[in-house]
C-alpha cells in the first residue's frame, strides 16, 4: 500500500526505506521533466512503465499512469506543489518529492542506486548548491541538512539498524 511508504507527516518514511532494503539517496538539483526522463531511461525503464502518486495529505493520495511523453510533462507541472512520488512498475526504483520541489530522493534496489551519476548524488554537490542558495532561511538550511543526514546515507551499514 503506498500510504505506508510515508510517515504520520508525509514524508518519505526512513524506516520504512531500510526495512525493504532499499538504498536512498538525495539529489538537491532541480530534476524538471527532461531530467526525470533521462534519468528513467538511464535503466532502461520508460515513462509509460511509472505510476505517479501525488497528494498533500497522504490519507488521500491521487495516482496518474499510462502517460507519454506530453501527458507526463503536462501533469507534472500540474501537480509540482503536491508530494510526488514516482514508481517505476516492476522495477523497485522510486523518486520521491516533497511538497514543492525543493529536493528528491532516489530510492529503490542496489541495482539502480549504484547507476545514478555520482556526481548529482554527492555530499559536495549538495553543500555546494546549498550554499549558494542565499535566499535560504536559517530555518530552511537546516530543514534541508536534516533531509539530506535523513535520506542520503542509506547503505549496506545502516540497513541493519532497526
Amino acid at each position: 500500500m503506498v500510504q505506508d511508504y510515508f510517515d504520520e507527516d508525509g514524508m518519505l518514511d526512513k524506516l520504512f526505506l531500510i526495512k525493504n532494503n532499499y538504498l536512498s539517496r538525495i539529489v538537491i538539483e532541480y530534476l524538471g521533466t527532461d531530467e526525470l526522463i533521462k534519468l528513467i531511461n538511464t535503466f532502461n525503464l520508460n515513462i509509460k512503465d511509472m505510476n505517479i502518486y501525488y497528494y498533500f495529505n497522504k490519507d488521500d493520495i491521487k495516482k496518474k499512469c499510462d502517460l507519454d511523453y506530453k501527458s507526463f510533462t503536462d501533469c507534472y507541472n500540474e501537480i509540482y506543489f503536491y508530494n510526488i512520488l514516482f514508481e517505476i512498475k516492476e522495477s523497485n526504483f522510486y523518486i520521491w518529492q516533497p511538497e514543492g520541489g525543493e529536493f528528491f530522493v532516489l530510492f529503490g534496489n542496489l541495482q539502480f542506486i549504484n547507476k545514478i551519476d555520482p556526481k548529482i548524488v554527492s555530499k559536495e554537490s549538495f553543500m555546494e548548491v546549498l550554499d549558494d542558495d542565499t535566499g535560504l532561511s536559517e530555518q530552511g538550511r537546516k530543514y534541508m541538512l536534516d533531509a539530506f543526514a535523513k535520506y542520503s546515507g542509506l547503505n549496506e551499514k545502516e540497513k541493519f539498524k532497526s
